[in-house]
């Protein structure tokens, strides 16, 4: 695609042996394939833009008072890596050309949020708290 792939999951990994946690193993339905590179992008443009807040986040864990907490480096190894969002903007700009690779775009964007949306649901603590209740 022309940047740099990098092992966020193996970031994740590193931090949650550094919580002493083992990864969880969700197992859900939803999930969605892009064949398309309209589609590619639509996917990126959702993944790594979720990711804009990491320097945010990296600043407010250095501060935390429990260093175990402190060595939790996957936000700031994004937010020091952050160009291949800005990278897929461009992307998108250049590659997108017409009305049926934008809603494929689109299309795989809103997919790709879906993906979030439920893997959010599935873990909110808050929701399997009101469920529970009503």
């Amino acid at each position: 695609m022309g940047f740099k792939l990098l092992p966020y999951s193996d970031w994740l990994s590193t931090d949650l042996a550094h919580l002493h946690e083992k990864p969880l193993n969700y197992h859900y339905q939803t999930h969605y394939v892009p064949h398309t590179e309209a589609e590619i992008l639509g996917c990126l443009y959702v993944i790594l833009g979720s990711s804009m807040g990491s320097r945010r986040i990296a600043n407010a864990l250095q501060n935390h008072s429990d260093t175990t907490i402190q060595k939790i480096d996957f936000f700031t190894k994004v937010a020091e890596n952050s160009s291949g969002f800005k990278y897929i903007l461009n992307q998108i700009e250049l590659s997108i050309s017409n009305t049926q690779q934008q809603q494929d775009c689109i299309n795989a964007a809103k997919s790709t949020f879906t993906i979030f949306i439920d893997s959010f649901d599935l873990v909110n603590p808050l929701q399997k708290i009101e469920s529970a209740v009503f």
